[in-house]
């Protein structure tokens, strides 16, 4: 066990950086948020989530710039250490809490840091604005929840990631049937902010977030993506890739995104998900890749009418090509 002299000497003075989170949609809300600098490790808290409280799972990006905060640095332990009662008690004195630790040993000679933790952190809370500490190895951090969104800067700047900051790998396709289905849509719903609107070239995204300028040859991006899409093209009857879109749903924002599921073939496109994931440098809020094709982007509440218009819609479209979209929204492409 290693002493922390005082708390100012050890509060940690940096800028920004990126931590996880991982949860679903049914996780319980607390004062304090739980984050990881592991992207991976948040997936894993994901599924814990899941397992407890079902929901869709999640993980969360934050860039947080934590300089102005008293935030504590504990990173010399590790959650997960196991502690005698007496190795518990330098702790506590090293942050300067006071807590009974006796019952924590009742049936234990040793217990995890995490169970301590547990225990005290609303008293190790009342004079800072969170702490980091390792699990498992891993740096995380425990901060203030009404802090979050005040110094979280990902939040602040996404919008402007709407904006093709990163390359994009798209499967276009022929829906002539779009045109039609626009034509239900009421000018007023529409989201007009440029970039947004109606869609006007159907596709479905195999991967948004590449790093392109660390990518060093684009026909990879191709080769890698066809690999997978020519054995399914001449198994088929007609040479063709058929994708099935049904299921209209949105996507709630601050905006409505009305889109179809990619409900055939969709094990294919995850399988292109992974292998650019695996194969290529990239960054995603999105851990989670669920393909779909977006119909349009609407005002906020405006799309629930069109889902139960289009609910029982089911449209088969043949891929056409492989999209590679730069940064500078410059494209080059692959007829399949």
């Amino acid at each position: 066990m290693k002493y922390i002299l005082t708390l100012e000497q050890f509060v940690v003075r940096e800028s920004l950086q990126t931590f996880y989170r991982g949860s679903t949609s049914n996780t319980l809300s607390n004062d304090f948020v739980w984050l990881s600098t592991s992207q991976k490790h948040a997936k894993q808290y994901a599924d814990i989530n899941y397992s407890h409280y079902k929901g869709d799972k999640r993980v969360d990006t934050f860039k947080l710039d934590i300089s102005n905060l008293n935030i504590l640095d504990l990173t010399m332990y590790d959650t997960d250490e196991n502690l005698y009662e007496s190795e518990c008690s330098f702790f506590l004195s090293d942050i300067n809490v006071n807590y009974d630790v006796e019952e924590l040993y009742e049936y234990d000679d040793t217990i995890p840091l995490s169970r301590l933790l547990n225990k005290i952190l609303h008293i190790l809370m009342r004079n800072i604005d969170g702490f980091k500490i390792m699990e498992s190895g891993i740096e995380t951090i425990c901060i203030r929840k009404e802090l979050l969104n005040s110094v979280n800067e990902s939040k602040v700047k996404k919008d402007a990631k709407r904006e093709l900051s990163y390359g994009c790998v798209m499967l276009y396709f022929d829906f002539p049937e779009m045109s039609d289905i626009h034509k239900m849509i009421d000018k007023s719903d529409i989201y007009i902010k440029e970039g947004y609107g109606l869609e006007k070239i159907p596709h479905t995204t195999l991967l948004y977030g590449l790093h392109d300028d660390e990518i060093e040859d684009e026909t990879l991006i191709f080769d890698k993506v066809n690999d997978i899409l020519e054995p399914v093209k001449s198994k088929s009857d007609d040479s063709k890739i058929v994708l099935k879109l049904s299921n209209v749903s949105l996507f709630e924002n601050e905006y409505d995104v009305l889109k179809f599921e990619v409900s055939s073939q969709s094990n294919i496109l995850k399988k292109c998900n992974k292998t650019l994931c695996d194969n290529f440098p990239y960054t995603t809020d999105y851990p989670i890749y669920k393909p779909h094709c977006t119909i349009a982007y609407l005002n906020k509440g405006c799309g629930t009418k069109y889902v139960k218009l289009l609910k029982d819609k089911e449209y088969e479209v043949v891929a056409k090509k492989i999209i590679y979209s730069r940064p500078d929204k410059t494209k080059k492409s692959k007829n399949i």
